[in-house]
């Protein structure tokens, strides 16, 4: 919500976690719920303290698989949520024009998602590790391409900034499929 701009009574009404107080209920349920179903904790968009913390309180409580969007966190930040044993998220709209034009997600209002360089990406995946990192499109968006064609711009971007093939098959492909395996913890 800050990161669209919205108005403070709107941003009041949203998730927020203190720090120094306990994590807010039903998360205990919820991440116990997850790491019972084995499934993917997808923090949401959360501040990046958030985040640390949420990834944190998961693994307390056995949750294998953790995906991060982290397009707006700093370098240390997503450092530490690899550390963590996270796999953190860069989609493509973020880096497109979508942040551009004012969108519709949830009312009537549009508002505008601050762009992300494509620097400050390939800096906080080089310093998290391709190994803890998954590229997405994000392509749900009536202002961006087809997300077939979303995602290849994506890895041609990606790519540009010196990653190998390697690298790109394990942040396009082994990464996300790591996250789905019934057994596999990422």
């Amino acid at each position: 919500a800050e990161s669209e701009r919205r108005p403070p009574d709107y941003v009041a009404r949203c998730f927020a976690w203190e720090r120094g107080t306990p994590i807010p209920e039903p998360l205990p349920e919820i991440l116990e719920l997850i790491a019972e179903a084995r499934a993917v904790f997808n923090t949401g968009h959360v501040t990046g303290d958030e985040a640390i913390r949420l990834v944190a309180e998961a693994r307390k409580r056995n949750v294998g698989k953790i995906l991060v969007p982290a397009a707006y966190y700093t370098v240390e930040e997503c450092v530490t949520l690899a550390e963590l044993g996270a796999l953190i998220e860069f989609s493509f709209s973020v880096l497109s024009h979508a942040t551009a034009i004012g969108q519709t997600m949830i009312d009537s209002e549009k508002h505008r998602f601050p762009p992300v360089t494509l620097d400050h990406v390939a800096a906080c995946i080089r310093a998290a590790g391709p190994e803890r990192v998954v590229v997405s499109s994000d392509s749900g968006s009536y202002v961006l391409p087809p997300p077939v064609e979303a995602f290849r711009e994506m890895l041609v971007m990606i790519q540009s900034c010196g990653f190998t093939d390697a690298e790109m098959r394990l942040m396009s492909s082994r990464n996300p499929a790591r996250l789905f395996l019934r057994n596999g913890h990422a």
